[in-house]
């Protein structure tokens, strides 16, 4: 069960429903950045109590830097329990092919 994300803090200012996907509009990007992390680190919490490592794939594009940095400023995940995976570029034809991706770990070497 996804915990619920307190929207009056991150200055939601609409949220409506799209062919079952809920959208939330914030007054910045800022604002939007850090209640993407924030649903992403409730998911983290509640995948890595049932596993013992979880798999991660995100995008790096100018457009995620604010989730990203968001993301990172959290204490709570467990690094070592995951794997995440930087998709670097990729091309869209009539599908889209991951032309090069990068393993990231937080795991000791």
């Amino acid at each position: 069960m996804v915990q619920k994300i307190n929207r009056e803090r991150n200055n939601v200012v609409k949220s409506f429903r799209v062919d079952g996907v809920n959208v939330l509009a914030c007054e910045s990007k800022q604002e939007l950045g850090l209640l993407a992390a924030e649903h992403v680190q409730v998911k983290i919490r509640e995948l890595l109590k049932r596993r013992a490592c979880i798999r991660m794939v995100f995008v790096t594009a100018p457009s995620q830097n604010e989730f990203l940095y968001n993301l990172t400023l959290s204490r709570e995940n467990e690094r070592c329990r995951i794997t995440a995976f930087r998709i670097e570029e990729y091309c869209i034809s009539n599908r889209m092919e991951i032309v090069q991706t990068e393993a990231v770990s937080g795991r000791q070497k």
